[in-house]
C-alpha cells in the first residue's frame, strides 16, 4: 500500500506484494504528469518516516527521511504553475499495470493500521501555517471502498460505508495526528489481475481532498 503526502509533489512510501507472494517496499516521488520515480533510499517494513513537499515559485522541492536508519533523499525540480489547491495525506491501494495507460487498483492486504504524525500545511504569503484543523482549510475524510467510481475495482468515497476498506479516524485534538485502519470489508474484493514483477505495481489516478 502507499503511505505519502501531496503539495502538487507526491512522495511517499510503498509496500506491494508480487504475483509469487514475495514483499517489496520502497520510497518514491511522483510530480504529474511524469511518471513515479522509485528511490535508492532503503525502507523496511516498520520504519518511521518523514516527508515534506515545499513549492518556490516554480521550484517543488521534494525531500523525504527514513528516521530509523538516519537516511533521507532531497530534490529540487522546475515545475510550470504548480497546483497548491490542496495538501493530502493519504494511506491508498496500489495498482497493476501492463502499460503506462492501463492500469487496475488492487485491492488491499490487511495492513493493520497507518498512523500520520505532524500533519502541518502552509500557504505563501497568507502567513498561514497549521494542523489540518486549521480553520484557514477545508477538510475532506477519505475512505478506501471495495466499491469504488469504478464497478469492481476499489476506490475513494467520501461518507461513511460498510464497504470501505481503509478508514481513517477522528483528528487528534491539535490536528495534526490520525490513524488510517484496515477493516475487512463485507463483500467479496475483486480478485487482482495478474502481475509478475513489483515494477508493475504503480499507483492510481488522486483523488484530491481539498484544503
Amino acid at each position: 500500500m502507499h503511505k505519502l503526502i501531496r503539495l502538487d509533489g507526491y512522495i511517499g512510501s510503498d509496500a506491494d506484494c508480487t504475483a509469487p507472494g514475495a514483499e517489496h517496499t520502497y520510497a518514491w516521488y511522483e510530480l504529474a504528469p511524469n511518471p513515479p520515480v522509485n528511490l535508492k533510499l532503503a525502507v523496511a517494513p516498520g520504519d518511521l518516516l518523514s516527508a515534506r513537499v515545499s513549492i518556490a515559485g516554480d521550484r517543488v522541492k521534494l525531500h523525504i527521511e527514513n528516521l530509523t536508519t538516519r537516511r533521507s533523499f532531497t530534490k529540487t525540480v522546475a515545475m510550470p504553475s504548480p497546483n497548491r489547491s490542496s495538501a493530502e495525506w493519504i494511506a491508498e491501494a496500489p495498482s497493476a499495470c501492463v502499460s503506462g495507460s492501463q492500469c487496475q487498483t488492487l485491492p488491499l492486504t490487511d495492513f493493520g493500521a497507518v498512523r500520520f504524525t505532524h500533519a502541518r500545511a502552509s500557504i505563501a504569503g497568507a502567513r498561514t501555517s497549521g494542523t489540518i484543523t486549521d480553520p484557514a482549510f477545508a477538510i475532506t475524510e477519505l475512505k478506501l471502498s471495495a466499491a469504488g467510481p469504478m464497478l469492481g475495482q476499489p476506490g475513494f468515497v467520501t461518507s461513511s460505508t460498510d464497504t470501505a476498506q481503509a478508514r481513517p479516524s477522528s483528528l487528534s485534538q491539535n490536528g495534526g495526528v490520525f490513524t488510517v485502519s484496515f477493516k475487512q470489508p463485507t463483500s467479496p474484493a475483486p480478485r487482482p489481475p495478474s502481475a509478475t514483477a513489483a515494477d508493475q505495481l504503480r499507483r492510481p489516478p488522486r483523488r484530491a481532498a481539498p484544503l
